[in-house]
Parts: structure tokens; C-alpha cells; sequence
């Protein structure tokens, strides 16, 4: 077993990039004695960090193809009448290096459209070769593939589409508190309008209140100043026109 001298040296050298085998070659140790205090070593320095509030490495952030064309991609105006009316929902997927090869992901369900942040699951580790994959299975109801975007602008959907439903009536999802400091320090720039045409614009989901959603609209909006669109019986979308 490594002594406490022997850990620190191991520790030393594996900052320089040296292999496990390098350094047990010339510290004199099993490689194995080496791999498992460089594990220690990864988990006390991840410790020390969560400890003090910080985030792991950033290593990707992605949204659906649809929102991106809307709200990121600079002909998206030209798209909006087309797409705007086919749900207003993002999911939007940050990842984080913990312990390579582990990552962390935080997955975010935006209506940017009305109500902000729908959903959040609780932080999941996956190994960084399984990213793709997870990619997949997250977007495989989307037509389009994932985009890849920045953090400021995964920011500004999530924590910006947080603040827009707030001002709407609606809080976030309650697991959304678990995974809101995996998105890091904002700096509240948002660089599209959330809404339809500069109002909201509710389109009701299957799990949805919508009586009471339409309410909350109309006491802190006002009638007349929203618009929405109700699930018929046979699925398919219909505007709203009855009164709640």
C-alpha cells in the first residue's frame, strides 16, 4: 500500500501526465496501487469542489432542432409562423465532465411559449462514451437532430423561460430546484422574445389543468391578451374558443 508521501508523489505526477504504469515504475508500486489513489484523489477533488458550489467542466450543451431554428438561427423569424404553432416545448440537455471517464446530465423541458420550465429530471452519470447515445434517446420524438448550442444560450432558455412563466402565474417544475446550479451564473441576457408575436401562446399538454392554466392567464395577463390552443378528442390541436 502507498504511504501518505508515496500518494502525495503519485498525485504530483499524475498532474505532469504520466501514466499509471509510468508512475509505478518509478515509484516502485503495482499499478494498481497507483489507479486507486488517483481514483481517491479524482473524489476528494470533487468532493472539495461540489463542497464549494462549483460546477464540474462543461462539456456540451444541445436543444431540439425545431427550437434552435426559432430562437438561435438567424433566418429564424422567417420560420416562426410554421413552427411556433407545433408545441413551443425544448428540451433542452447540459453536460458535465465529473470524473472522466464519468459525465453528469441535466435534462430541462421549456415551454418558452407559456409556462416556462414544464419538467427537469435529477442529475444522471453516464460514462462520456455514452453521450450519443443518450443524445438519441432524449430527441427521438423530435424530427430534427439535437443542435448543439452555448451555455449562455441554454442559460437564457431555462433560466430565462423560468422567469417568463413566473411572470406568467406558473412556477417551475419542483425538481427543477435540484438541477438549476448545474446551469451555472447567469448573466441574464436573453437574445429572443419568449411568447408568440409578444404574447403568450398556451398549447395545452396531455397532463395539463388547462382550465386552470387559462385562469391564472387571465388574472395576470388579462383576457384577450393571450391566445391558446386545446387538445380535441380525436388528438389533434383546435383553437380555443370555449370559456373557463
Amino acid at each position: 500500500m502507498a504511504t501518505p508521501e508515496q500518494q502525495q508523489e503519485i498525485l504530483s505526477l499524475r498532474e505532469r501526465q504520466l501514466t499509471p504504469k509510468q508512475i509505478a515504475r518509478k515509484l516502485g508500486l503495482r499499478p494498481a496501487e497507483v489507479k486507486a489513489v488517483i481514483k481517491a484523489g479524482a473524489i476528494e477533488t470533487e468532493s472539495q469542489r461540489l463542497a464549494r458550489g462549483e460546477q464540474g467542466p462543461l462539456i456540451g450543451c444541445w436543444c431540439d432542432g425545431g427550437t434552435y431554428d426559432i430562437l438561435f438561427n438567424p433566418k429564424g423569424k422567417e420560420l416562426e409562423d410554421e413552427k411556433r404553432s407545433e408545441g413551443g416545448l425544448s428540451i433542452v440537455t447540459v453536460i458535465r465532465s465529473v470524473r472522466p471517464p464519468r459525465c453528469q446530465v441535466a435534462v430541462y423541458l421549456v415551454d418558452y411559449q407559456c409556462l416556462g420550465v414544464k419538467n427537469a429530471l435529477p442529475l444522471r452519470s453516464i460514462s462520456e462514451s455514452g453521450i450519443a447515445s443518450t443524445l438519441a434517446l432524449l430527441y427521438e420524438a423530435y424530427p430534427e437532430e439535437p443542435e448543439p448550442i452555448t451555455l449562455a444560450q441554454a442559460q437564457a432558455l431555462v433560466l430565462g423561460g423560468e422567469q417568463y412563466g413566473k411572470s406568467l402565474g406558473f412556477d417551475p417544475h419542483p425538481d427543477f430546484e435540484e438541477v438549476r446550479d448545474f446551469l451555472g451564473e447567469w448573466d441574464g441576457e436573453v437574445p429572443f422574445e419568449f411568447g408568440y408575436k409578444g404574447e403568450p401562446l398556451y398549447i395545452q399538454g396531455p397532463d395539463d389543468d388547462a382550465g386552470e392554466i387559462i385562469r391564472t392567464l387571465e388574472k395576470n395577463v388579462g383576457k384577450g391578451k393571450f391566445d391558446y390552443l386545446l387538445v380535441a378528442s380525436d388528438l389533434s390541436f383546435e383553437q380555443g374558443l370555449l370559456g373557463f
